[in-house]
């Protein structure tokens, strides 16, 4: 059975991201206003758009229409076979140019099209007696194509989302109502969320959604500030990062400057936020806590922050938290799962955006037992000697309990903070390498990268697995081991694959490219920029009046924010989390990861 919908609905960019992320092969007819049968017929195999046809247009021209229409109709066909898949690697390309090109026009303010464009770039509706097939291509609707395809099937699925900077000036609309067909797109979404990393744009950048698992609250009206903000000029916002940018953890902090640098640089050349341009300035604790205090004095009080954001690690956020709740300053999207960053209540300063530590601990130990069948018992934990590792640790625990394992009977290992010395676990693991398939690693990715490694060398076969260690550290140090020592590793993360097809990847690897080139498309760079996303709305909602109260208050005003990862993201008065979500990655022989399906 066909799936119709509207283009005033469902954009066509929508139906791209859907079906590259859930791989299906379908054939898209199109529709314009006033016509009776197709104008067009978009095919994609396994996730490709493989051949595109558009009123006598192909190829680039062809896609590039399809984006920009406003109005119409379409219908899918799933198992349609497509005519040539000669030009797959061209027509990959040519759709992420036109897609980031269309978010950027929408950004711009450009109004959605109707109908399809002229060649001189005029906008009209083309009559039916002047459409025609490409030649050499099929037509619109032939007896083969989209229109009656074989053995056709309802088909559903979750695609891609588009993120991109705020748009400080214009609040975000309430969404329109939605028809059947949204219904069963958003349907379908939920479901592949869970396995593709991605999430439709369906209108708007930064549409909000209701969220059923928190209840909306009106925030509280913010007093009126008695002087200018800390950090707040007429013309400036200036924000604070502690994080490790030297030691063993260097190249986590490293990757999260780089994230948050790059995301401020494309905002300010939007405009910045309100009138005003941003400007971080980092500082280094070497991952270490009895550093970290005098940093955070510096950044706050002596660079004048008005807000700290990104900074990483557990046992120096347990610093940093009580000094700025002590400076009344907000602590933004650290690079920390830990429990002492959610508490409930929650700290009125402290807002995560990750998934905690014990849900992707706990989300790695379903993984072993549910998808690769190891026994539960024979599941063991790496962990770290402190806060960090214990918020992991014990969510794997907890879990294990739910199968049976008591806890005292968990093969647990440590090894110390900012060290990368394993030694220890690594011999307790030898001796009880019979009882032991799947091991959860709370680790850094040094530290994990380094044991994996010996693992390997020690001839172990255990399959690892590593709570949000840095992607781009922990490839780089397995691929350069040699063959064989990429086998069977896995990531749970808080943050898509982001070399995957949401449009909200395609803008963070295309902020990357022009502000900070040369940049690694990892997992702490994609934090850095989605948790920059969305403390700018934040900043955008708070007003020109801006002081902390009333970041704090707009904040917790965001519901349903939906910046195009799969997931919505929500906080509230009440809750200072805006995601739960976690993805699996999987390690590749050549370095890079590829989307797993965790459950």
């Amino acid at each position: 059975m066909a799936l119709t919908g509207s283009f005033k609905e469902t954009p066509f960019a929508d139906l791209l991201q859907l079906y590259s992320i859930s791989k299906q092969t379908v054939a898209v007819s199109v529709t314009l206003p006033g016509s009776v049968r197709p104008d067009g017929v978009f095919y994609f195999d396994r996730g490709d758009l493989v051949a595109a046809f558009m009123s006598g247009t192909e190829g680039r021209e062809a896609v590039r229409r399809a984006l920009r229409l406003g109005d119409g109709k379409f219908r899918v066909d799933p198992g349609a076979n497509p005519p040539d898949v000669s030009g797959r690697d061209a027509l990959r390309h040519v759709v992420l140019e036109e897609v980031v090109k269309v978010d950027e026009e929408r950004r711009a303010g450009k109004p959605a099209m109707g109908a399809t464009a002229t060649t001189n770039g005029s906008w009209e509706a083309v009559p039916p007696a002047v459409r025609a097939a490409p030649a050499g291509g099929p037509s619109p609707a032939p007896a083969h194509s989209a229109a009656s395809a074989p053995g056709s099937r309802p088909s559903g699925g979750d695609g891609g989302g588009t993120g991109g900077g705020p748009r400080p000036a214009v609040p975000p609309s309430p969404p329109p109502p939605k028809s059947r067909v949204g219904l069963l797109l958003v349907a379908g979404l939920v479901v592949l969320a869970a396995v593709g990393g991605g999430g439709l744009w369906f209108a708007s950048q930064h549409r909000t959604q209701p969220a059923p698992e928190a209840t909306p609250a009106p925030a509280s009206p913010a007093p009126a500030a008695a002087a200018p903000a800390r950090g707040v000029t007429d013309s400036e916002i200036v924000l604070g990062m502690v994080a490790s940018l030297s030691g063993s953890n260097k190249e986590r902090g490293r990757a999260m400057r780089a994230g948050w640098e790059a995301a401020l640089a494309a905002a300010n050349a939007a405009g910045g936020v309100n009138g005003r341009k941003l400007r971080l300035v980092a500082y280094d604790d070497g991952y270490d806590p009895s550093r970290t205090l005098a940093a955070m004095k510096e950044v706050v009080e002596g660079q004048h922050a008005f807000a700290v954001v990104g900074n990483v690690g557990t046992a120096t956020a347990a610093v940093a938290v009580p000094y700025c709740a002590q400076q009344k300053v907000v602590f933004f999207g650290a690079l920390s799962g830990a429990d002492l960053l959610r508490k409930t209540p929650p700290d009125r300063y402290v807002f995560n955006v990750r998934a905690g530590l014990a849900t992707e601990a706990a989300a790695a130990v379903r993984y072993l037992v549910e998808v690769r069948r190891i026994p539960a018992k024979r599941v063991a934990v790496l962990a770290q000697d402190d806060d960090f590792g214990a918020s992991g640790s014990g969510g794997a625990v907890r879990q294990l309990q739910t199968y049976g394992v008591a806890p005292g009977d968990v093969l647990r290992l440590s090894y110390a903070r900012n060290t990368a010395d394993v030694r220890e676990a690594l011999a307790r693991l030898r001796e009880r390498a019979g009882e032991v398939d799947g091991v959860v690693m709370v680790a850094t990715y040094k530290p994990a990268a380094t044991f994996v490694r010996k693992a390997r060398d020690a001839r172990l076969k255990q399959v690892f697995t590593a709570v949000s260690a840095d992607s781009s550290g922990l490839a780089e140090e397995l691929v350069q081991a040699g063959q064989g020592y990429t086998e069977d590793v896995i990531l749970t993360q808080v943050v898509p694959v982001p070399t995957a097809g949401a449009s909200a990847l395609l803008r963070f690897r295309k902020t990357l490219e022009q502000y900070a080139p040369g940049e690694k498309f990892g997992s702490t760079q994609l934090e850095a920029w989605l948790g920059a996303q969305l403390l700018l709305e934040g900043l955008a909602r708070a007003g020109r009046d801006l002081d902390t109260e009333r970041l704090v208050a707009a904040l917790e005003g965001i519901q349903g924010l939906d910046i195009g990862i799969g997931t919505p993201l929500t906080f509230g008065p009440q809750r200072h989390q805006a995601s739960e979500k976690v993805w699996g990655w999987a390690l590749k022989p050549d370095g890079s990861w590829r989307q797993l399906d965790l459950e």
